[in-house]
C-alpha cells in the first residue's frame, strides 16, 4: 500500500476499488448466467426439433445427426446408464399413450431422472427437450439412444449441442474470486492503517517514548502527527537540557561556598552551633543535588536514584 497517501485519498481509493470489484464480479456472474441460459435454451429447442423430426420426419436440428442402431445398445464396461420412458405426458410413465424409450450412457455421470420434467404443457416433445437440456447441463461425453414404441433404436449424436465443447465457460467461480480477493485486499489495507495507528498510540503510552523519537510511518496524517510530536519532544528535551546545564552551573557555584562554610564551621568551638550550621549546609547541598537528579532523569541523562 502506498504509505504516503492521505486517509482521504486512501478512503477514495478503497471506495473506487470496492465499486469496481463489485461491478466486475456482478458483471462476470450475470454474463455467465446469461451464457448458460442461452446454452440450455438452445439444447431445449434442439430437443423439441429432434422430437418433431422423429415424429413427423422433418429436418434434424443443426448440430444433430441420427444413426440407426437396430439392436438395443450395449453398455460399455464401467459406464453409467440412465433409462426412462416418455409417454404423451412427457414423464417417466409406462401406462399412457405412445412410448418413447430413452437410454443415456455416460462414462462418468448417472443423470438425474428428476431433471426430466415437462416444460410448457407436459408433452412428450417437452420431455425429450428436458433430456437434451439435462445433457447440456453436465460436462461429459454421453451417448443418447431413443426408440419409438417397437421401432429400431436410434443413436442421436449431438455433441455440438450438449457436449463439453459446446458449453460456455463458467465464470461464476472467477466472479467469486474477484469479489473475495478485493475484500481480502481491502481488509488488509484497513488492518495495516489501523495497526499503524495502534502502534503509534502504544508508543505514546510508553513512558520512554517521551525521550525517544516516535516511529514515522503509515498514512500522511499519521506521519505529520508523529513528526509534530517528535518536534515537540525535541524542543522539550532541549529546554530540560538547558535547565540542567544552568542548575549544574549553580550547583558548582554553590559548591565552593558550601565547602568553605563547612571548613569554617569546623572552627566554631560551640558544638551545638557547629552542628546546626553543618545540618543547614547538608540540607542545602541535598536540595541542590535532588533538583539536578530530577532534571537529569527527566531528560534521560541518567536514571533517578
Amino acid at each position: 500500500m502506498p504509505s504516503r497517501l492521505s486517509l482521504r485519498w486512501l478512503a477514495s481509493l478503497w471506495v473506487v476499488l470496492a465499486m469496481a470489484a463489485g461491478g466486475g464480479g456482478v458483471w462476470l456472474w450475470m454474463a455467465s448466467q446469461a451464457a448458460w441460459k442461452t446454452h440450455l435454451d438452445r439444447a431445449y429447442i434442439a430437443g423439441l426439433a429432434l422430437h418433431d423430426s422423429l415424429e413427423n420426419g422433418s429436418a434434424l436440428p443443426e448440430g444433430v445427426t441420427l444413426v440407426q442402431q437396430g439392436a438395443a445398445p450395449t453398455l460399455p464396461a464401467g459406464w453409467h446408464e440412465t433409462l426412462l420412458t416418455l409417454t404423451g405426458g412427457g414423464r417417466p410413465d409406462l401406462s399412457r399413450g405412445a412410448r418413447l424409450s430413452i437410454r443415456v450412457q455416460s462414462p462418468d455421470i448417472q443423470y438425474p431422472v428428476a431433471e426430466v420434467r415437462s416444460y410448457g404443457g407436459g408433452s412428450q416433445a417437452a420431455g425429450l427437450a428436458s433430456v437434451t437440456r439435462t445433457l447440456a447441463r453436465f460436462c461429459s461425453t454421453p451417448r443418447l439412444f431413443v426408440q419409438s414404441d417397437t421401432g429400431p433404436w436410434l443413436h442421436i449424436q449431438g455433441a455440438a449441442i450438449w457436449g463439453c465443447d459446446a458449453a460456455p465457460p463458467d465464470r461464476r467461480l472467477l466472479a467469486g474470486s474477484v469479489l473475495g480477493g478485493a475484500l481480502l485486499l481491502l481488509l488488509g489495507w484497513v488492518a495495516e492503517v489501523s495497526g499503524a495507528f495502534s502502534s503509534f498510540a502504544a508508543a505514546l503510552r510508553d513512558h520512554r517514548a517521551r525521550n525517544a523519537a516516535l516511529p514515522v510511518g503509515g498514512v500522511e496524517e499519521l506521519r505529520q502527527t508523529a513528526e509534530a510530536v517528535n518536534a515537540y519532544v525535541a524542543q522539550d528535551r532541549a529546554a530540560l537540557e538547558n535547565r540542567a546545564l544552568v542548575l549544574s552551573g549553580v550547583s558548582h557555584d554553590l559548591g565552593t561556598p558550601a565547602t568553605r562554610l563547612r571548613l569554617r564551621s569546623a572552627l566554631i568551638e560551640d558544638d551545638a552551633l557547629r552542628s546546626k550550621l553543618e545540618r543547614d549546609i547538608d540540607e542545602m547541598t541535598t536540595m541542590i543535588d535532588g533538583v539536578l537528579t530530577y532534571t537529569r532523569a527527566e531528560i534521560g541523562a541518567e536514571p533517578p536514584d
